[in-house]
């Protein structure tokens, strides 16, 4: 009994995995393009498909385009599949050695879209140990306060600081090259840190119409070393 029961309940599996395909359609896809993904999805077209053809396409398309994270399948009776295409989400974009690479808060690398290039930050030529918490911190960054993460235009790193441009071009001198955030009292200092650019900078702009360097590394006593104006004069 056991064993015809066992025999059954493959049979029934089987029966279940197998499934004639005549029609494919992608939803999901952003930053890849569909004629890229379509030929790949060919060998499902066929009289008799099996679970093991679904796992072994979804692993060529992922490892083909690094920018797919998951490929999942849903049968539509009788004969149609539908794709379900999970792209990564671009963090970056980091510019070294000339090149152009988006890159996601795992630090998956891959080539970036348009829209890549005109929504997100640019990370300038960031040494290899650099990087990963320089990522992190943009993640963050959008965690604490997304409107201002927009605002930054591009990231630099040097021996011991990280800067920013931000969208006028106001530069902000951060500080210590941040390691990824990893608590509450990390995230409150970013906020802060946050609150008191934005406030540097309505005080600038009423005075003086505007800055062009903020530097959060000094003490909020000393603000007159903090902003630089166009015009050349201080607050």
């Amino acid at each position: 009994m056991g064993f015809m029961a066992a025999r059954n309940g493959i049979t029934d599996y089987l029966g279940s995995a197998r499934f004639a395909v005549k029609e494919i359609s992608v939803e999901g896809l952003r930053g890849v393009d569909e004629k890229i993904i379509m030929p790949q999805l060919e060998p499902l077209r066929k009289s008799t498909v099996w679970n093991a053809d679904y796992k072994g396409v979804a692993k060529r398309i992922m490892e083909k385009h690094p920018r797919v994270k998951k490929v999942s399948f849903r049968k539509r009776p009788p004969a149609a599949v539908i794709v379900k295409i999970t792209e990564r989400e671009a963090e970056a974009v980091i510019k070294k050695n000339g090149r152009l690479d988006a890159v996601d808060k795992h630090m998956a690398l891959f080539a970036p879209t348009d829209e890549d290039r005109a929504g997100l930050p640019e990370i300038l030529e960031p040494p290899d140990e650099a990087a990963p918490g320089i990522v992190a911190f943009l993640d963050a960054l959008g965690d604490v306060d997304a409107a201002f993460k927009k605002r930054v235009k591009s990231v630099s790193v040097d021996s011991v600081s990280m800067h920013l441009t931000l969208d006028d071009d106001t530069a902000v001198l951060w500080g210590a090259t941040p390691e990824k955030p990893s608590s509450k009292n990390a995230l409150k200092a970013i906020s802060a840190k946050i609150a008191r650019i934005n406030l540097i900078m309505a005080d600038a702009k009423k005075r003086f119409g505007g800055c062009l360097y903020i530097d959060l590394t000094q003490s909020p006593e000393t603000l007159e070393r903090v902003v630089v104006m166009p015009q050349g004069k201080k607050i």
